[in-house]
């Protein structure tokens, strides 16, 4: 009598058949999820910087609205306490890393932090979007007039 073996397995041929086809997914798949990476970089950039263009100019409403009743302003005196006003606990995450929002006129580039610049002499707000993810940065000058995007 003959008895049969059954081999339980694989053949090479059929391994690397299956390798072949996850590689070319991973091929087709990795710039995809680069792509989407970038977009949701992009999106938590100007987020932070609408949230803080936003808040900005609530605050110089909000002032002007004090000072109208004879009391002393309450605009934030220094940049970093801009940075406050924006991010109060303190948790904004730029999105390639470190803080949201950094004081200075142009933002990191590297990172997408937004820049806040303050001028307690003529009381101007600015803000600027760095040029990030291969999008064009943006500034915007805040007053008690109101907003200005700045060239």
């Amino acid at each position: 009598m003959r008895s049969h073996i059954r081999n339980h397995g694989y053949t090479l041929v059929e391994l690397l058949v299956t390798i072949g086809v996850i590689g070319i997914l991973a091929a087709i798949a990795s710039p995809m999820y680069g792509n989407q990476m970038d977009a949701s970089k992009l999106v938590k950039t100007r987020k932070h910087f609408d949230d803080a263009t936003r808040v900005a100019e609530q605050e110089f409403v909000k002032a002007h609205q004090v000072e109208g009743l004879g009391q002393p302003s309450s605009l934030p005196t220094t940049a970093a306490e801009w940075i406050r006003r924006f991010d109060s606990g303190g948790s904004a995450v730029a999105p390639d890393g470190g803080a949201a929002f950094i004081t200075n006129a142009t933002g990191d580039s590297i990172t997408g932090a937004i820049g806040v610049n303050w001028d307690a002499t003529n009381e101007t707000l600015t803000l600027a979007r760095p040029t990030y993810v291969d999008v064009a940065g943006v500034s915007v000058e805040i007053t008690s007039e109101g907003l200005t995007t700045l060239p």
